[in-house]
């Protein structure tokens, strides 16, 4: 009896083992053809928004809004994609025509939102923007451009930012073609409207194809560009002082439906500082 059990222990243990075996040549066969697999059907490089940007966008949806804070300061800023788009608007005023296509072959990045008074770190006409969280107002073109610089970044272009608000698509306003009192920071908001700025990016609905806030309403916005009649071209850009009208793009919190419009043209002199101009900055694409 005892060299019965004995021998059916060993019988069990030799069979248990040989399953163990097995299982462990199924396991090392298993991974020598993922390996195999893998060396032979590397996975595919992962495609950064940077080298997306490089091809021209045809429409608004097909670009997925991309935003880095990593390289600029803290300072976060939008990523704009090669393409092209019709600046201007036959149907409206003559300074906003005639229509004529604009072809960025590079993309370039534009602030998220205004400067606000803590980036700069002063604060403009406090009646109007005195919060910390609220866009730097009563700021001329020099001095706009200067802060921009000190960023190692620059004023947009008129073209720069009109194709960053409206896109391919050539949308009137940010978020469409019909206006929504609600989306936009001008005189119709009950909070805002005709009294003061509000703090940046207060209305996410007002977000352009690019991601960039406020480019319609709260504050004018300077940019590079001389005041010259359409279409738009070399001429239009000038690096001298403030001598002469520049262009200031957006509308603020005292405009309505027409003004707030995305092809709507103001200008002023270099040196005016009124409590409804403000600025953002555009950076060359280093990609």
């Amino acid at each position: 009896m005892g060299n019965n059990a004995e021998a059916r222990a060993i019988i069990r243990a030799a069979y248990i083992g040989g399953i163990f075996a097995l299982i462990a040549a199924i396991v090392v066969g298993v991974f020598g053809l993922l390996n195999t697999m893998l060396a032979n059907n590397p996975p595919a490089a992962k495609i950064l928004p940077e080298q997306i940007a490089l091809t021209p966008q045809a429409s608004n949806a097909a670009w997925k809004p991309y935003i880095t804070e990593q390289d600029f300061g803290g300072i976060p800023m939008m990523l704009v994609p090669a393409g092209c788009f019709i600046m201007g608007a036959e149907a409206e005023r003559n300074d906003e025509k005639p229509v004529h296509e604009q072809c960025f072959r590079q993309p370039y990045w534009i602030d998220k939102t205004e400067v606000a008074n803590r980036q700069i770190g002063s604060t403009g006409c406090m009646r109007y923007s005195s919060e910390s969280s609220q866009p730097r107002n009563c700021i001329g073109w020099d001095s706009a451009s200067n802060f921009c610089k000190s960023r190692d970044a620059r004023l947009p272009t008129e073209a720069e930012w009109e194709y960053a608000a409206r896109g391919p698509d050539g949308l009137i306003y940010p978020w469409g073609n019909e206006y929504v009192a609600e989306y936009v920071v001008g005189k119709d908001d009950p909070t805002y409207g005709n009294t003061k700025a509000a703090p940046v990016a207060q209305k996410p609905a007002n977000a352009s194809w690019v991601g960039a806030l406020d480019m319609s309403g709260n504050l004018w916005e300077w940019t590079s560009s001389l005041y010259r009649d359409y279409p738009y071209g070399a001429s239009h850009e000038s690096a001298s002082a403030a001598d002469d009208h520049r262009v200031l793009r957006g509308g603020s919190f005292m405009q309505g439906a027409d003004v707030l419009r995305l092809t709507y043209r103001y200008a002023n002199k270099g040196d005016g500082d009124l409590p409804t101009f403000g600025f953002r900055c555009a950076r060359d694409f280093d990609g």
